[in-house]
């Protein structure tokens, strides 16, 4: 099964253009998945039931995973099965009626006048990093866009 996760990964890479962030928690989980599944005796691919997975998911609640790491293994092996069916290694996707925990999100922290001004002050001065890491900072502060958007971003977007 190790060959085909490699092959899948390469797909999310490759085809999907998947972020390597994803691509990186999706071959964690799906190897995971298979040391679990290779302890319990199941070495291929085609031994995997929907009652083995629903197992899996239920050894991952009694370690005390976090819902949404549990959510997060759920998608990878949704991916993983659909491309076995689509690739021809299954003939039907066993993990399609899989369903994820709730996931509570939780309400963003909001900093205090003085906390932002202690934080813009922080990057005080002339150097060409202090003062790229003022325009960040700043940027951050007016928009609100996402730190994500903000590394991201390039000189054309603006």
């Amino acid at each position: 099964m190790t060959e085909i996760i490699q092959k899948f990964v390469l797909y999310m890479k490759e085809v999907r253009k998947t972020s390597e962030n994803t691509v990186l928690s999706y071959e964690r989980d799906l190897k995971k998945m298979n040391q679990y599944f290779a302890e319990q005796g199941i070495q291929k691919v085609g031994q995997i039931t929907d009652t083995a997975l629903n197992s899996y998911i239920l050894f991952l609640e009694s370690q005390g995973r976090k819902p949404s790491t549990i959510s997060r293994n759920i998608a990878s092996m949704k991916a993983f099965f659909q491309y076995l069916q689509r690739e021809g290694y299954t003939k039907q996707n066993i993990a399609e009626d899989l369903k994820a925990p709730r996931v509570e999100r939780k309400a963003p922290t909001v900093l205090s006048e003085e906390e932002t001004m202690r934080l813009l002050e922080q990057a005080a001065g002339d150097s060409p990093k202090e003062l790229r890491d003022r325009a960040m900072l700043e940027l951050l502060y007016a928009t609100g866009i996402q730190v994500s958007e903000l590394v991201t971003l390039k000189l054309s977007d603006v």
